[in-house]
């Protein structure tokens, strides 16, 4: 006899909440790169950059950035910036379609949903509650 999995609202959720955390590392991670590289001088250079290639550029730059050791073999600013550990976890396995949304979105200065908080760890714990819960209706 085959086991049947349970479809329920935590499916639903989960996937609602894994894109609220893929939003929020996205954001963190422009917000960061404009304050990181604002210490050097550079955050007028990158939002220039930014707004002159446009959203998809900008979002196959994040990914790059994120899967990119920090400091990079090679300088290539402003196509790469620095994109914090805790946050290019979330977004290296991305494609630009996945978060070229988000990071249109971003450039139009749309705030985070209020339900979606700014620290991408917060919204992954949710992530991992909800999967640990599906887990178990699915046993």
């Amino acid at each position: 006899m085959l086991r049947r999995k349970f479809d329920s609202p935590i499916d639903e959720a989960l996937a609602a909440t894994s894109h609220n955390r893929l939003t929020s590392a996205v954001y963190a991670a422009l917000n960061h790169a404009i304050a990181y590289h604002e210490e050097a001088d550079q955050a007028k250079e990158l939002t220039s950059h930014w707004k002159q290639v446009g959203a998809w550029v900008v979002a196959h730059d994040l990914i790059r950035s994120a899967q990119t050791d920090w400091p990079p073999d090679q300088w290539d600013f402003p196509r790469i910036f620095c994109v914090q550990p805790d946050t290019a976890q979330f977004l290296m396995r991305c494609t630009q379609d996945d978060i070229v949304a988000l990071v249109q979105f971003w450039f139009d200065g749309v705030p985070l949903d209020p339900r979606i908080d700014p620290d991408p760890a917060v919204e992954d714990r949710k992530v991992r509650r909800l999967r640990e819960l599906r887990s178990g209706l699915n046993r």
